[in-house]
């Protein structure tokens, strides 16, 4: 029990560090953060489920992350694109397809 609650403490704090840095750091940092955060779920569940999700909703309805973790700064949904294995943030003008968007390919 002891090691259970230091562990959920770390997490705590491991993720109340997170809210801040995404709160205070530049936005294209925070949607790397996000990205990469995302990216550590996608393969988490590729590795329990022997296949890519469907979309992020797939990893929230199952818990590998949270809702929270899904929304670019602008309050956005990132979008997961499986087939290209390609996160994408609409960007600033919360528009798809335009030049401000943001894209991270998984390897």
């Amino acid at each position: 029990n002891a090691i259970l609650s230091l562990i959920q403490r770390h997490a705590v704090i491991a993720g109340t560090l997170t809210d801040e840095y995404f709160a205070q750091g530049s936005a294209t940092d925070a949607v790397n953060l996000r990205f990469k955060t995302i990216i550590g779920a996608i393969r988490q569940f590729e590795v329990e489920n022997r296949r890519l999700p469907g979309n992020l909703h797939e990893l929230v309805a199952r818990r590998y992350i949270a809702e929270k973790d899904t929304l670019d700064p602008w309050g956005s949904h990132i979008q997961f694109n499986s087939a290209l294995k390609t996160l994408v943030s609409a960007g600033p003008d919360k528009k798809e397809n335009t030049p401000d968007d943001l894209t991270m390919k998984m390897d």
